[in-house]
């Protein structure tokens, strides 16, 4: 087994935390120091070795196909699964089902964290059968934590509304999961966490892959010049799990 050759990426939201920023623009395509903050994560991908590419879109999708075609230029070959500006996450991965490889890396297009791919693929392949998700620890308490992980690695719990109390590290959208777990969820425009996430978790199935390393965002206003500043040498590190 390899590292997965796709990458799957969710870029279909509204981004109505960067209004006025996506009035006319989808969220991936907010300009981070003179280019798209989609195409800093195509460079990480590119060096960590992956070169295919599936958009998941809806919100003014047209921006995206219009800027990175066949994704030639960018030195990636990007297919598009297009959807309704009002799908939920949930709906747009059962909708691209039928062009998901059988193993694939799953990314939200508004975060970004340096860690090594191949690192994240050695830990998932102890449990192949499974999911796996990097977990950033939150040390420092940068933020909400979202997620409890047990001393063995397992993330039992999921918290969306970040209020529980046990919870001890923050999901940061970076998955490698299986088309099986696609083709079983429900037809029903919902977002993937309340269902897959709470099955796998049920099953033992979905592992944390841990990481120091803080990770970037532009999800929110607030958190663009942090982001800004981090990538601002448009450099790409690569960190061992730590």
């Amino acid at each position: 087994m390899s590292l997965p050759t796709q990458a799957v990426i969710l870029a279909g939201g509204l981004g109505t935390r960067l209004l006025p920023h996506t009035k006319n623009l989808p969220k991936p395509m907010i300009d981070i120091n003179g280019m798209p903050f989609l195409s800093h994560i195509f460079e990480y991908l590119k060096n960590n070795g992956i070169y295919k590419v599936l958009l998941l879109t809806g919100y003014k999708s047209n921006k995206i196909v219009d800027y990175y075609g066949n994704g030639k230029q960018a030195g990636l070959e990007i297919d598009y699964s297009i959807g309704e500006t009002d799908w939920k996450t949930g709906k747009r991965l059962k909708y691209a089902q039928d062009k998901l490889d059988d193993n694939f890396l799953m990314l939200y297009c508004d975060n970004y964290c340096p860690i090594n791919l191949n690192k994240l693929y050695e830990f998932h392949k102890e449990s192949p059968d499974g999911a796996t998700v990097a977990v950033y620890n939150n040390l420092d308490s940068s933020t909400k934590n979202n997620v409890f992980v047990s001393p063995q690695g397992l993330v039992l719990e999921y918290d969306k509304s970040r209020k529980s109390k046990n919870l001890n590290g923050v999901e940061i959208g970076y998955f490698i999961l299986a088309k099986k777990f696609i083709e079983n969820l429900p037809e029903g425009n919902y977002p993937f966490e309340k269902k897959l996430l709470p099955y796998l978790i049920r099953k033992n199935r979905l592992r944390a892959f841990t990481t120091n390393h803080k990770y970037y965002s532009i999800g929110s206003i607030e958190r663009l010049p942090e982001t800004k500043r981090f990538l601002s040498d448009r450099k790409i590190l690569f960190l061992d799990r730590d």
